[in-house]
This record gives structure tokens, C-alpha cells and sequence, in this order.
């Protein structure tokens, strides 16, 4: 596949009739990729043009929240001193002593979301 300029022209193209027709990820709310590990209430919400509040606090939820974002929302995620992701799951050893407050700290639905994240299972 060739990649020229002209390709480049189309996709702004596509992308401003998309955008201003709200059609495709437009007719939607959405975070930029680059803003989403960094959201707070002063992130910009991208798409539709008006948001429901509750999809609104949602969206820009803080990872590292103190509680739990959703119910179901229980496995802990966190970085240990050598900068691996470890998942706690309620009930293990160093579950409760985990503060999720803290930088590095991340909640998951499940373990196979935790696993796709990169973090592996406590060891002890």
C-alpha cells in the first residue's frame, strides 16, 4: 500500500464531514485517547453536543478514584516498586491495605480487563 499526501487530505476530509454531519464515533460522547489515563472534570468531551450528566460523570470519573466507579468495578490494579501492574481481587491478602487514591492505582471489572491492561495477578 502506498501512503502519500493526498491520502492524508481525504482523511481530514472524512473526518470534518463526519464530524459536522455527527455521524460515526461524532454521533457519540468520547475522550481523546491521549486525554483519557489524565481525565478530570475539566476534560473535554468530544462528540455529541449535549451529554447527559450521568454519561458526563462517567466519562470523566477519575481513574484512581477513592471508591469503586461502578458497581462490579471491584478488582484493584496498582504499580509495585519495580513498575509492574498487579491486580488485587476482593478478599486477598493485600486487597483492603491497597489506597486507591493514590497515583498508580487503577480499577478493573474484571480480570481479563486487568490482564489486557498488563497487569498480572498478585503472587501472595
Amino acid at each position: 500500500m502506498r501512503f502519500d499526501g493526498s491520502t492524508i487530505g481525504l482523511a481530514v476530509t472524512d473526518k470534518s464531514q463526519a464530524r459536522s454531519s455527527r455521524v460515526g464515533l461524532w454521533s457519540g460522547a468520547f475522550i481523546a485517547p491521549w486525554d483519557w489515563r489524565n481525565r478530570n472534570k475539566n476534560t473535554t468531551i468530544l462528540g455529541a453536543t449535549t451529554i447527559l450528566v450521568e454519561a458526563q460523570h462517567k466519562l470523566l470519573l477519575a481513574v484512581s478514584a477513592a471508591g469503586a466507579p461502578s458497581p462490579g468495578w471491584d478488582i484493584k490494579g496498582n504499580v509495585n516498586k519495580s513498575g509492574a501492574c498487579i491486580y488485587h481481587q476482593p478478599g486477598g491478602r493485600w486487597y483492603a491495605k491497597i489506597n486507591m487514591e493514590l497515583n498508580g492505582k487503577r480499577w478493573f471489572c474484571s480480570t481479563q480487563e486487568a490482564e489486557a491492561a498488563g497487569c498480572r495477578p498478585t503472587t501472595r
